[in-house]
């Protein structure tokens, strides 16, 4: 099985229907490692959470690319066990703990509390880490 070489991301709206909003892509960013996707997935997480919890207005979720432009291959990702993800260098357990605390500082409205920022894409990359150094 051959993989395709990710080298983009960004978090996709879902808009409800009949709402007056607006629906589609955000912001693409640069994929190198793991690490950026598994941030990723958080923020989409944070979006949905966001959006959804707060106003009842949206979803959210990751999508990776392949390409460099914008208009190139997008792809739905919902876990880290996507083969072209894994295929990408890992990242470092620091670079894993630097997203991670940057996240920690910030707080989202679900609609009935304030909740941090999900962290469990990220969580799960470092114990991979964790793992792989042992075996």
């Amino acid at each position: 099985m051959t993989t395709e070489t990710i080298t983009q991301g960004r978090v996709y709206y879902e808009r409800h229907p009949g709402l007056d909003v607006d629906s589609g892509p955000g912001d693409a960013c640069e994929i190198t490692t793991q690490v950026d996707v598994a941030a990723l997935l958080d923020d989409a997480a944070y979006e949905s959470i966001e959006e959804h919890g707060c106003r009842g207005a949206a979803s959210a979720h990751a999508e990776i690319g392949y390409g460099e432009d914008e208009e190139d291959d997008w792809e739905r990702l919902d876990t880290m066990d996507h083969p072209d993800v894994c295929a990408l260098p890992m990242g470092t357990p620091a670079d894993v703990r630097s997203e991670m605390r940057e996240r920690r500082e910030v707080t989202v409205w679900d609609g009935n509390n304030h909740v941090f920022h999900p962290l469990g894409a990220l969580e799960e990359l470092l114990a991979r880490m964790r793992r792989s150094k042992k075996a």
